[in-house]
């Protein structure tokens, strides 16, 4: 079960590398979810991401980095579905 912790932080570390090297191709990227109701897959993928985070907290060496990374995660995807479309969109 680490190892699904370690992929997504991995995941996260590769993205934050893109966004510091390439923020055109990022900025591309993200416009892409900005249609429609199609924002509300990033949200989505947020609350999964945080919920696996807490779910295996325990069973990393430092849990409470791993919790409050979790706790982000969650709050940012909930967060979304909390505001409306027009206003996330503006």
């Amino acid at each position: 079960m680490k190892a699904i912790v370690w992929i997504i932080g991995a995941l996260i570390v590769v993205e934050a590398c893109v966004l510091l090297i390439k923020p055109d191709v990022y900025r591309k990227f993200v416009k892409l979810f900005v249609r429609g109701k199609l924002l509300y897959i990033p949200a989505m993928l947020a609350i999964v991401v945080g919920v696996v985070f807490l779910i295996f907290a325990r069973e990393c060496h430092i849990p409470w980095v791993i919790i409050v990374i979790g706790l982000i995660s969650a709050v940012k995807g909930l967060s979304i579905f909390a505001i409306k479309l027009e206003t996330l969109k503006g």
